[in-house]
């Protein structure tokens, strides 16, 4: 409730800086620069104190994202809690922030454009804010493809057996994935590590977002973030994302 009040003021105190600075630009036109530098102030202003108010509330922003998005009514925060209990990260929330931190994701923490226009606080956002978004995402994807269970009920894919967290057939783990393996029994077994499906699926949404398709691209990978104009899943992860606190 505290975070939700001081999210409030912080919009208020926006509301009124960007009124006063379009009122400045109507009423002079010749400063037009000034009012146009008082914007940017009010804007950078806006940015240093949503980023302090949220600083520490990041898990709880992700958890009431999971818990809170009207298309289909689903809340899955219980269920994928090793992405956030709301009180801190779980085990695979933790592995979210270390594969963006570690340098191998970076297009991902730059954002996609399709991204950016769904989440319009995104640019505002400091690097936590950007983090607990991604394992918003993350959370989002583990649910819709196999309920956040490390090991669901194997399918047949396009191109082999489906297993896992995030759903990988065994290529797409051999070509691109398999040095992310770091112990015998991931080695083996690949995607039976929710952590290792994780990782993995950074990297291929990495690529995709790096070669300019965003990340709900006509032809994905995963079918539930695929937006081709036939494929309607895609938005109840649009949902989730609308839903994270920052993004708003």
């Amino acid at each position: 409730m505290k975070l939700l009040a001081s999210l409030t003021i912080l919009a208020s105190l926006v509301f009124m800086g960007q009124a006063h600075a379009e009122s400045e630009a109507q009423n002079c036109i010749s400063c037009s620069t000034s009012s146009t530098l008082l914007r940017s102030n009010v804007d950078s202003d806006a940015r240093e104190i949503r980023n302090t108010v949220s600083r520490g509330n990041i898990p709880q922003m992700v958890f009431d994202a999971m818990n809170s998005h009207p298309r289909d009514s689903k809340q899955f925060g219980n269920t994928c809690s090793k992405f956030s209990d709301g009180s801190s990260y779980g085990e695979w929330g933790a592995t979210v922030v270390e594969e963006l931190r570690s340098g191998r994701t970076p297009e991902l923490m730059r954002g996609a454009q399709d991204l950016k226009a769904i989440c319009r606080g995104y640019e505002q956002m400091d690097q936590e804010g950007k983090e607990g978004l991604w394992v918003t995402v993350m959370a989002a994807m583990g649910f819709y493809e196999a309920s956040c269970d490390e090991q669901p009920p194997l399918q047949q894919g396009p191109n082999g057996i489906l297993s896992g967290l995030m759903q990988l057939d065994k290529k797409i783990q051999a070509e691109t994935c398999g040095h992310l393996a770091q112990t015998p029994r991931e080695d083996k077994l690949r995607t039976q590590s929710g952590s290792y499906s994780i990782r993995c699926a950074m990297m291929m949404l990495n690529d995709q977002i790096g070669s300019g398709a965003g990340l709900f691209a006509a032809d994905p990978y995963w079918q539930v973030i695929k937006n081709d104009g036939r494929q309607q899943g895609y938005l109840k992860i649009q949902d989730v994302i609308e839903s994270y606190a920052l993004c708003k």
